[in-house]
């Protein structure tokens, strides 16, 4: 009796012990599976987001493409109607100072008052080194406007007579000036109101360049005024009547910033 009870116990713990190993192993075949099951989604989803990756990639890379070939015919026919139009502008205005010369500096030019007070100035510069230099805008005498170049200080500092208003250019906002290439500065004095804008290369129809940008100020003070005057100096050079003694105690050294060319327009110009 007790001989059958001990084999049918031993019978029981095999069955046992081979039902946990089958546990197991379908444990572990249910954990693979899962695991691939897993895999495969994550490839699935991988191999979605990269499809929908390249295609985003070839629209964009169809729209830059037609971005370039609307830009190549449409920004120089934009180009061309904008300087013509700045042409047309100069054509038409009185010119209350036309100089075409080549100076060096210190300058100094005087003219009536237009009727208005609304004119527009243009002076091209070119200097051998990179030299500090001044322009200056006076109203029957007084300074009204001023803008002053420090390379050392890497600087443009633009202003009027009070200090009201100061506008620095410096850091990446200064102006990319180059020794031996001209540039021009533009100054519209629009009755109390100051434009003033930085062309560090030539305006020309065949040659696109990005518009400079056009810093401006208001000082709300209004005064009629009988005569202007333009006031160019380099470093800390007197008055332009002392050019002749300067250029004489100084030899050559004053002979590093020729203007070029100045113009006053009687009236401002949409630039």
């Amino acid at each position: 009796m007790k001989f059958c009870v001990l084999v049918s116990l031993l019978a029981f713990g095999a069955v046992a012990k081979g039902d946990g190993v089958a546990s197991s192993i379908e444990s572990l075949i249910s954990s693979m599976k899962n695991s691939f099951s897993g895999l495969s989604a994550k490839r699935d989803l991988w191999y979605e987001n990269y499809s929908t990756m390249t295609k985003l990639t070839q629209s964009d890379t169809l729209q830059l493409e037609e971005l370039l070939l609307v830009s190549k015919m449409a920004i120089p026919m934009i180009w061309s109607l904008y300087v013509n139009q700045v042409q047309g502008q100069k054509a038409y205005l009185n010119r209350l100072v036309n100089e075409e010369l080549s100076q060096s500096l210190p300058f100094h030019v005087e003219f009536p008052s237009p009727l208005f007070p609304y004119f527009h100035v243009e002076a091209t510069l070119t200097m051998g080194e990179l030299e500090d230099f001044q322009v200056e805008i006076l109203r029957d005498g007084d300074v009204i406007y001023s803008l002053g170049v420090d390379f050392d200080e890497k600087r443009v500092v633009l202003g009027e007579a009070h200090e009201q208003n100061r506008i620095i250019l410096e850091g990446e906002d200064f102006p990319p000036f180059q020794a031996a290439q001209p540039f021009t500065i533009n100054v519209q004095i629009a009755d109390d109101c100051a434009f003033t804008s930085l062309w560090m290369t030539e305006m020309d129809a065949s040659f696109p360049v990005p518009l400079p940008t056009k810093h401006h100020w208001c000082t709300q003070d209004y005064h009629l005024a009988s005569t202007f005057s333009i006031r160019l100096s380099q470093d800390d050079q007197g008055s332009p009547d002392s050019a002749e003694d300067d250029q004489n105690d100084f030899g050559d050294e004053h002979q590093e910033i020729q203007l070029l060319g100045l113009t006053v327009y009687d009236g401002v110009l949409i630039q």
